[in-house]
């Protein structure tokens, strides 16, 4: 029984996987994929004076992160647990880097 809640899980991650890989490719290729908070809780006057480019590669990039995020925590029940040590790091990472582009994306109005 343990064993198909952990195939679960392993699919449920591989599925994100894949969700924020297509996200991430969309963006990169210029759609507008913009879940970012800067964009999501500003009034449409604000969001007219966005630098929607800024916008769009920190969702490129952010996506891309959490691609490999839970790629790394896939990886850590199917292969080898080391790759959780590379999944706390990449979350870290991912948390920072939105965090931090978008306060940068704000104080740029």
């Amino acid at each position: 029984m343990p064993n198909t809640i952990l195939y679960f899980i392993v699919i449920g991650l591989i599925f994100a996987t894949i969700v924020s890989s297509i996200f991430s490719i969309l963006a990169f290729s210029g759609k507008d994929v913009f879940l970012s908070s800067a964009y999501t809780n500003a009034t449409e006057e604000e969001r007219e004076k966005l630098n929607k480019k800024a916008l769009r590669k920190q969702s490129a990039i952010f996506f891309l992160l959490l691609a490999i995020t839970t790629l790394s925590n896939a990886l850590s029940f199917l292969v080898n647990p080391l790759f959780r040590y590379i999944h706390i790091v990449m979350l870290i990472v991912t948390i920072a880097y939105y965090v931090f582009s978008n306060k940068k994306i704000k104080n740029s109005k």
